[in-house]
């Protein structure tokens, strides 16, 4: 698999702001995944319209062009080639920067980041499957919750 992204990756919100440069990223990753044999690619935009929090590049077009970028990336790649994408398993996150609805028809598979729940600014267990009993979070994070 090819993957392209993680944190601080930058060039993704002008990778997929318009048709032009959605088709150049698409004929790159197609050039690669073919050159080295992959069975194809997997995204980990942190995170459209958010922009990991003002560390890289962002605008609020940014769920809309991602749909766009999904869907003419499984349209290049046909359905040989497997299309992922990662996305963080806050509540929020999902609905707010990524149309789930609308780009699951474009993907085999989207992987839920569960670590890193606690943030730079707390610390807790790295993943949490189901909220602890008794304990209310204000940040609603839990595995559990997101699905």
């Amino acid at each position: 698999m090819l993957s392209v992204g993680g944190w601080g990756a930058r060039g993704f919100s002008g990778a997929a702001a318009t048709k032009e440069t959605r088709a150049v990223f698409i004929q790159s990753a197609q050039a690669i995944i073919e050159k080295y044999g992959l069975d194809g690619i997997d995204l980990d935009w942190e995170y459209p319209v958010n922009g990991a929090w003002g560390l890289v590049a962002s605008q609020p077009a940014d769920r809309d062009n991602f749909t766009a970028l999904l869907k003419e990336l499984r349209a290049a790649v046909g359905n040989k080639k497997l299309v992922t994408i990662a996305v963080g398993a806050n509540v929020e996150s999902p609905k707010s920067w990524v149309d789930v609805k609308a780009i699951a028809p474009s993907l085999d598979y989207i992987n839920l980041m569960t670590y890193d729940l606690a943030y730079g600014t707390s610390t807790s267990i790295p993943t949490c499957m189901i909220q602890p009993a008794g304990r209310r979070s204000p940040k609603r994070i839990s595995t559990a919750r997101t699905l």
